[in-house]
């Protein structure tokens, strides 16, 4: 009695059959299933498709993938994009394919940018050459989107197309790829993040000091300490966060010994006393840690007190 009565109330009683949805989703059982399947073909009412899809996204049964991808073909936005996210909250192989079915959906950039987000959770990299031609959208939020996919599903294929992002129009996808890049690893990116801590993007410079420290390269050195200097907070702390992963790697501890006296004026972040905690315990450098301490105390204080 109970599923009929809910089937009822998504089926006839529109103010009703939000509530229902989420109940049935609750209940997560077969037959809620086939009630909300049902629902999600429901041609005149948008708001009950709606609440459909999320229901079954939120029960996570393969048995509604079927359902799923017929209802991509759905004419309002806004239901395609809560079945993208169902899609991507099942998360198996056949919602891959019908995901990136959806990257070509012209009709909606908020579907084709739930479809990106979804295929990077999933991590399938089947999905791989959908979200590089991604790369090339219309719209900026559906190429940010799939920059940050491609670095969740981590594949060096990637590295030639993100390079090529770090030149886009939109300071939000140089941003992404540059965070990827760094999540990727590949030595190689090392040159173009040096370059992309130049851009007139504060959160761009930030990603790429952070993308740096990741990778791990010597030939950062330089650049991170350049960008102690930068105007932004965001980015001064993100090369002194990047300085102190390098710092544990004992082979860059003499480049960084022959920074001390700059490093002495970092911002105080957790990283930057780790790094400079670091080279001291290795180095026995003759300054007590002690008065390391009080001397970068004051160089912060009396920088700030300046501004």
């Amino acid at each position: 009695f109970f599923i009929p009565s809910l089937y009822y109330n998504l089926r006839i009683k529109s103010r009703s059959h939000p509530k229902a949805a989420e109940i049935l989703a609750r209940i997560g059982s077969e037959k809620a299933v086939e009630v909300l399947i049902h629902a999600l073909k429901d041609s005149n009412d948008y708001e009950r498709r709606e609440n459909a899809a999320a229901a079954l996204g939120k029960i996570g049964s393969e048995k509604a993938v079927e359902a799923l991808v017929y209802a991509l073909k759905d004419s309002v936005p806004s239901v395609l994009t809560e079945v993208a996210e169902a899609l991507g909250k099942i998360g198996s192989e056949k919602a891959v394919e019908a995901l990136i079915y959806a990257l070509k959906n012209p009709q909606s950039d908020d579907v084709r940018n739930i479809a990106q987000i979804t295929l990077g959770r999933i991590g399938n990299k089947k999905a791989f050459e959908s979200l590089i031609l991604a790369l090339k959208d219309p719209s900026d939020i559906v190429r940010r989107s799939a920059a940050s996919s491609l670095g969740k599903i981590g594949s060096k294929k990637a590295f030639e197309p993100l390079i090529l992002a770090l030149k886009d129009p939109s300071d939000k996808v140089r941003r992404n790829a540059a965070s990827s890049l760094g999540k990727i690893g590949s030595k190689k990116a090392v040159e173009p993040l040096i370059i992309a801590l130049k851009d007139s993007s504060d959160h761009v410079r930030g990603s790429a000091a952070s993308a740096l420290g990741n990778i791990g390269s010597k030939k950062a050195f330089e650049s991170l300490i350049l960008a102690l200097k930068d105007p932004s907070d965001h980015v001064r702390g993100s090369a002194a966060s990047a300085l102190g992963k390098l710092a544990e790697d004992n082979r860059n501890l003499p480049i960084l010994t022959q920074q001390l006296p700059y490093l002495l004026t970092l911002i105080p972040t957790e990283a930057s006393q780790q790094a400079l905690s670091v080279i001291l315990s290795n180095h026995r450098h003759p300054i007590s840690m002690q008065i390391l301490q009080l001397r970068y105390s004051q160089n912060t204080f009396a920088g700030r007190k300046q501004q």
